[in-house]
Parts: structure tokens; sequence; C-alpha cells
């Protein structure tokens, strides 16, 4: 659960990163719709995993799974 959660964590700064390299406007807002989907996808899958655990946070010490 907590890899799951990194993971999409991961690839939302991955593409907020991109959106920062000064690559144009549509290709920078398309960089950030992807940051967005890839945040939400994490913030669903902290919502179905804390149903289950809800110190996912504090789970084998990965405490920096951010809350954005």
């Amino acid at each position: 659960m907590v890899w799951v959660t990194l993971w999409f964590q991961h690839r939302a700064q991955e593409w907020k990163d991109r959106a920062m390299e000064h690559i144009g406007e549509g290709l920078a807002a398309y960089a950030y719709r992807q940051a967005s989907n890839w945040n939400q996808m994490k913030q669903a899958a902290l919502t179905r995993f804390r149903e289950v655990n809800p110190e996912i946070n504090k789970v084998y010490g990965y405490c920096n799974i951010s809350k954005s």
C-alpha cells in the first residue's frame, strides 16, 4: 500500500518538474494536468488504504507521504 502511494506521489512530482522546465504554455498545461491526475490517484489510494490502516503514513518508517 505504501509503495503504491509513494509511486503515485513520485509520478506527480515528475510531472510538476516537467511543467517547470519552460516548455511552452501548452505543454506546461498538459504536464500540470498529468501531475493533477497522479495526485488524485494518490489521494484516492490513501483514502482507501486508510480504511484498512489508519496509520499508513507511519508504516515501515515511510513518513514522506505528503498530504497534497
